[in-house]
């Protein structure tokens, strides 16, 4: 990973985390929820419970990154993404499902706010550009995961089988080792030391940092906004896929495509709304 800068490799390591996410997530996962058997609810809930996880761990895995440093908790959470996936391969039942979902939430909670962290560092003046970049990027391991692992569920006659959900998730399992892999590279030819804190320390910037956002009314407002627009999101990636499969008549790589193909718009505009913020200021656009 010599050869790349620092940005571009943190941009290569997001891609190949988010597409192991993606291709784990949908359409493959309500469909593996269905195909054990679960109802409505219980699919959503196989679904939205990796939510909850990092409803819990990303604020404490921000405040463990002022401790370990950054780029180390970014590698634990690259490390949850390439184990997970292999642990799909031991599923009968939607109990355990639901359970290695949410541990593979970990992935997400400890890992997104952290490496978005490490690119406002290296992005000195143009963060708005760089982190819409990178976002752009990330989301195009969204876009190809989706199709993907609808396609794998597409290749046999007839119902997806559980030998084909269980190469979905080996081919996601791949994915995330690959990520993983290239973020050692990254970390080993970085020669930049971070600036840690102590636990103490740590700890009261964390109740600090609580306290700010608590009471600060843009960030509330900003935060229920995201809220509801992640809840519409959840509900289409729950129940999307099995609507196309099962009432539409689509393929599983058809439901796939049709959820992917819906980023586009986001890759193509998050880099010229992050270049506006930059030069017009964060408010305006």
């Amino acid at each position: 990973m010599k050869f790349l800068s620092p940005f571009t490799a943190l941009c290569t390591v997001g891609f190949f985390a988010k597409f192991s996410y993606a291709l784990a997530r949908s359409p493959v996962l309500p469909l593996f929820a269905l195909y054990l058997g679960a109802g409505s609810e219980a699919i959503g809930f196989a679904v939205g419970i990796s939510t909850v996880t990092g409803i819990f761990f990303k604020m404490p895995a921000g405040a463990l990154s002022d401790v370990i440093g950054r780029k180390r908790t970014m590698l634990i959470g690259l490390v949850v993404f390439a184990v997970m996936p292999f642990a799909y391969l031991f599923i009968d039942n939607y109990q355990t499902l639901v359970i290695i979902r949410f541990f593979h939430g970990l992935a997400t909670a400890i890992y997104g706010p952290v490496s978005m962290a490490v690119v406002a560092d290296v992005a000195g003046g143009r963060k708005g550009e760089m982190l819409s970049w990178f976002s752009s990027v990330t989301i195009i391991g969204n876009l190809l995961g989706a199709p993907l692992g609808g396609l794998i569920l597409n290749s046999g006659s007839g119902d997806p089988t559980l030998t084909a959900f269980r190469t979905a998730y080996l081919v996601s399992g791949f994915a995330g080792l690959m990520a993983l892999i290239l973020a050692i590279g990254v970390l080993k030819g970085d020669g930049q030391r971070e600036k840690h804190n102590n636990l103490s320390e740590a700890f009261a910037r964390f109740v600090s940092g609580i306290k700010e956002v608590a009471s600060d009314k843009r960030v509330i407002i900003t935060s229920n906004m995201e809220g509801l627009q992640n809840m519409t999101v959840g509900a289409l990636e729950a129940f999307l896929p099995i609507y196309a499969v099962t009432v539409a008549g689509l393929s599983e790589f058809q439901a796939g495509l049709l959820w992917g193909v819906q980023v586009v718009a986001t890759i193509l505009s998050k880099p010229i709304m992050g270049k506006r913020s930059d030069t017009g200021g964060r408010k305006s656009p």
